[in-house]
């Protein structure tokens, strides 16, 4: 028998090397709440303390930084500004704490970053939350882990983009004769009340993160008696700022579904500002409306609730009577 030929024996090296590589980064998952964390072993020891965890870091970037993961009842405390308090409660000596939100994978992560001395590459302290299904998911970076390597707001953010979670549940939503499913993945359902004139209801949905680039954007549902049918989308005339309407319709999926009229708006700023969204459907001789808020001005923020949800509402109407 012949000499293995120098192509074979590379490629016996190169199985045994990718063959270490899978054995070094063996994958595992641990769940706390509704939250899966998977992670690798070669970058994060995971471990149970109660009810919480604990993730060391091994990785060379963060080795020896240790976080503790809680969950805690409650969806309003994920801010900015909470976790920039926090991290510099945690970490009175850095001088300078700044948080970001960032979209990680399903989530969104608001993390807060606190640096050691002026050097932006000097040890960092990290503290961040997250939002689910009306819970709190809490990291905090215990301060006496903190060491000479700074990658720990790196590491925490794509262990949380490698999570999962089970499906969201749909919320029932009743108003009029009509019921809508929403996600509670994507909205925050108020609760229905009668509108400023007394002739019919009207709801507040709050759209989350990351479905929305930030939070407190909202979109508002609502029904009132109506003599005459949806009114026609505004045209051009009636904007102070040159502006223009596109308008477009939903048509129902099913015989029970309601068709809507639809119109974005676009004032014709300079810079550019997100056009307001108006939908209007008839049942039953009431007119049921979705919209984003108006009266923002060229001035308004930039970021606005995606449209694709929006439709996602109307397509979800079915007459309940």
């Amino acid at each position: 028998m012949g000499k293995p030929s120098g192509i074979v024996v590379l490629a016996g090296m190169a199985l045994a090397f990718l063959a270490t590589v899978v054995s070094a980064e063996e994958m595992q998952a641990v769940v706390l709440g509704d939250i899966t964390f998977n992670y690798s072993t070669a970058s994060w020891l995971m471990e149970r303390d109660g009810d919480d965890l604990v993730a060391t870091c091994v990785q060379e970037d963060c080795r020896g930084a240790m976080i503790d993961i809680s969950r805690i009842v409650g969806d309003g405390g994920c801010t900015k500004e909470a976790m920039i308090a926090e991290a510099a409660r945690l970490f009175p000596g850095a001088g300078r704490a700044y948080a970001n939100i960032v979209r990680a994978g399903r989530f969104a992560l608001v993390l807060a970053e606190a640096h050691d001395g002026p050097d932006l590459s000097s040890p960092q302290y990290a503290h961040a939350c997250l939002g689910w299904q009306g819970y709190e998911y809490r990291f905090a970076m215990r301060p006496e882990t903190v060491g000479t390597q700074s990658w720990i707001g790196g590491a925490l953010h794509y262990l949380v983009s490698q999570a999962t979670a089970p499906e969201a549940p749909l919320t029932q939503l009743r108003i009029g004769d009509v019921t809508f499913s929403l996600s509670n993945e994507v909205w925050k359902v108020g609760p229905v009340a009668a509108t400023a004139d007394g002739s019919g209801e009207t709801v507040l949905l709050t759209c989350r993160m990351p479905t929305c680039e930030e939070p407190s954007l909202t979109a508002a549902l609502s029904v009132a008696q109506t003599d005459q049918p949806c009114p026609s989308p505004p045209t051009d005339v009636e904007f102070a700022y040159g502006g223009e309407a596109k308008n477009g319709e939903v048509l129902k999926e099913t015989p029970e579904g309601l068709h809507f009229v639809t119109s974005e708006i676009w004032l014709g700023c300079r810079n550019f500002v997100p056009p307001r969204f108006a939908a209007c459907g008839v049942h039953g001789g009431r007119a049921y409306h979705l919209t984003t808020p108006a009266g923002q001005g060229c001035r308004g923020s930039f970021w606005s609730v995606p449209q694709t949800v929006l439709i996602d509402v109307l397509k979800s109407a079915r007459v309940t009577e």
